[in-house]
């Protein structure tokens, strides 16, 4: 019975040997057709800091506007920024330039002016803004699950370039807007959210709005309710 035994735990071993061995050549085999990151699952994402990630029409037609920057050094701000998102946080992160011209005559106000014609407001302060955004993507839609969980990780975020004595965000109507909201109707800022805490979902900037519109035009339910009236 001993010897029976024995001669069973061997050819047991012997095949758990031979399994190894097949596993591993296996693994070292699929080692070398993909790269470390997809054979764990760790996302790979480029973070050369001598290349510019501009956004294009081809980076999704959702993203994230993590925040925008302005002033003398807002390209220089945001490529930090980028660059931070894409190494740490793995994230495809774009950069978005876009003028503003406030010099003009804006929306038309209430009323009419002394030639009978609608009012035309201007902005109190007129100047011309140069702004560059920071954009996370690339999303299908508004409500894709990988954009939702990122757009929650970013708003609680705490990028390192936020962090050093001489970092100063200096934020374009967008960010502004975003924290005066904040505070008019909650009081104060995201509760333990980051400098990202204003970032929200929004469409590529390169796409018309066009390509947003219903495919399939209005619903031929919608149509028939307002019939008649």
């Amino acid at each position: 019975m001993r010897i029976r035994s024995f001669a069973a735990y061997a050819a047991i071993a012997t095949l758990l040997f031979v399994a190894a061995a097949v596993s591993w050549n296996l693994i070292g085999s699929h080692a070398v057709a993909n790269p470390p990151w997809q054979i764990f699952g760790i996302k790979k994402v480029e973070a050369d800091p001598n290349k510019t990630y501009a956004v294009t029409d081809a980076n999704g037609p959702w993203m994230i506007m993590a925040t925008t920057f302005r002033g003398d050094h807002a390209e220089e701000q945001a490529h930090q920024l980028v660059l931070e998102l894409r190494k740490n946080y793995k994230l495809n992160a774009y950069t978005h330039k876009q003028a503003y011209d406030y010099t003009q005559r804006g929306m038309t106000g209430i009323g009419l002016d002394p030639e009978g014609r609608p009012k035309r407001m201007k902005y109190e302060n007129a100047e011309k803004v140069e702004a560059v955004a920071v954009l996370v993507g690339d999303y299908r839609g508004i409500d894709d699950l990988d954009g939702q969980k990122n757009l929650t990780m970013l708003k609680q975020a705490q990028p390192e370039c936020f962090k050093t004595p001489d970092a100063k965000q200096t934020g374009t109507s967008f960010a502004e807007l975003r924290r005066m909201s904040q505070q008019m109707f909650t009081g104060g800022t995201t509760k333990g959210g980051g400098p990202l805490a204003s970032a929200i979902m929004t469409t590529n900037p390169l796409l018309p709005k066009e390509y947003f519109a219903p495919k399939a035009g209005i619903d031929k339910f919608v149509v028939e309710l307002h019939k008649g009236k």
